[in-house]
């Protein structure tokens, strides 16, 4: 979908609900991070086994890559200081 293009994702504080984590934003839920691919609305990756870190401006970089998945969609890219990009 943005093979060639960086998104700058955002930071939200979801209040409890993984539902509250839109395409592009990541966050943490009772402590554990979750991350919803750009134009990828009904993907939400839990990161519960991946290594997060979380930097000083309240970005995060994730590994190894995150990759999800449904019935009908597929993500497969990196998070790294905040910004999305998809695996080529």
């Amino acid at each position: 979908m943005f093979k060639d293009t960086k998104i700058i994702g955002r930071r939200v504080y979801p209040n409890g609900n993984i539902l509250n984590i839109g395409p592009g934003e990541y966050g943490r839920v009772r402590g554990i991070w979750y991350a919803c691919p750009p134009g990828h609305p009904e993907l939400i990756a839990n990161l519960a086994k991946h290594k997060v870190i979380e930097h000083n401006n309240g970005s995060i970089t994730v590994s190894p890559s995150i990759e999800v998945s449904n019935r009908t969609d597929y993500f497969h890219g990196h998070l790294k200081h905040g910004v999305w990009s998809e695996c080529k």
